[in-house]
């Protein structure tokens, strides 16, 4: 399989969750040199290259459509916004091993 040897290679490196992986500078400089050559493939069709981070705002995602496309491929991540005192909190749920 092209994964398991993409890994034994050391070009993707598993991080404990589906889908979440590290990735090699070769493997970057592959994306990086297909994103070009797709830019430069598709130029005549003048349209806007847009590079987007790796978090978007929910509301900017759920525009998009990718829902209906790739369920398997979404995540989340919580930003905590409590003060000192749902911090302490959340560390004695944490170490009951409670969820927190």
């Amino acid at each position: 399989m092209l994964l398991d040897e993409l890994v034994a290679a050391g070009h993707v490196r598993p991080l404990g969750v589906d889908g979440v992986w590290g990735r090699s500078a070769a493997f970057e400089a592959v994306v990086a040199g297909f994103t070009a050559a797709m830019r430069d493939r598709f130029a005549y069709l003048d349209a806007e290259y847009v590079s987007f981070g790796p978090l978007v705002p929910m509301a900017a995602f759920e525009s998009t459509g990718y829902v209906s496309s790739f369920p398997q491929l979404i995540g989340g991540v919580s930003v905590f916004t409590g003060d000192d005192r749902d911090h302490r909190a959340l560390l004695a749920a944490r170490d009951r091993g409670e969820r927190w």
